[in-house]
């Protein structure tokens, strides 16, 4: 190459600037940028002139921001597929000033955006909530992530889903100083589980309330004919109290008679 650009530079007469390479004795390359321009001795005979500057420490460095750039960028593709593969998680990273650098689909769509739309956004400009806003400034301040189960939350913008609950973590990412550099949300919707539980209190308020002021005698067993539960009423009956029949068998408090009339009701159910 050194040649065919002193060639250019004696067809056209005119200077040029180009980087050319030498290979040092052990193989390996230097990069020079060289500066070649045409001179002519008192004879009038032209002749190639260069100033050569060893820019190898250049190019290396420039190669390797090249291929950190490729792994960082290699990094976030599987950083983003990952997170986009968690259909049922919500995950959004933010930095420290809880602004959201990168969130997954499912994040995003729970909050009416899209993850492109969220970039940017402060968490606690659009969810402003003093008390997560508390929770996030100690975990980025401290590097000691937090979790919680069942954690209520009443969307701003979204009235109609009322309170929502939520089991979430927030975790800390360090550098490889230890400095807290910023937060992976990852949260998970439990408000339908919060809910059917919450049913299933009431409806067992109702029912102990229905089975206490029952005019009738009430008395449950389980499937060894042990007794699981009876009312006040069944109790009274029988002369007994609830704590003595609990937990004991059903013949204790019935005749030969009465436990074959029970075993056939049971048997023909």
């Amino acid at each position: 190459s050194f040649r065919k650009n002193d060639l250019v530079v004696l067809s056209s007469d005119h200077p040029i600037d180009v980087i050319e390479e030498t290979k040092n004795p052990d193989g390996s390359i230097c990069y020079w940028l060289d500066s070649k321009f045409t001179f002519r001795n008192a004879a009038g005979e032209r002749f190639v002139a260069g100033i050569g500057l060893d820019i190898t420490g250049r190019k290396k460095a420039e190669a390797a921001l090249r291929d950190a750039r490729t792994a960082l960028e290699r990094e976030r593709n599987l950083l983003r597929t990952i997170m986009d593969g968690a259909k049922n998680s919500h995950l959004a990273y933010l930095d420290r000033d809880f602004k959201f650098v990168h969130v997954n689909e499912a994040f995003a769509a729970t909050c009416g955006y899209t993850p492109e739309s969220l970039i940017g956004i402060n968490h606690f400009a659009l969810y402003p909530h003093t008390e997560n806003e508390a929770i996030f400034a100690r975990v980025r301040d401290t590097g000691i992530a937090m979790e919680f189960h069942d954690k209520p939350f009443s969307f701003p913008d979204q009235s109609e889903r009322g309170v929502t609950y939520w089991d979430w973590t927030l975790t800390p990412v360090k550098d490889n100083e230890g400095s807290v550099v910023g937060l992976v949300l990852a949260s998970f919707e439990t408000t339908a589980r919060v809910r059917v539980e919450e049913a299933l209190r009431a409806s067992e308020v109702r029912y102990r309330r229905l089975v206490e002021t029952a005019s009738e005698g009430i008395w449950q067993i389980d499937l060894d004919l042990r007794t699981i539960d009876v009312n006040e009423r069944l109790a009274s009956m029988l002369g007994y109290s609830k704590k003595e029949m609990v937990g004991h068998h059903i013949q204790e408090f019935t005749t030969p008679d009465e436990m074959v009339s029970v075993r056939k009701r049971i048997e023909n159910r």
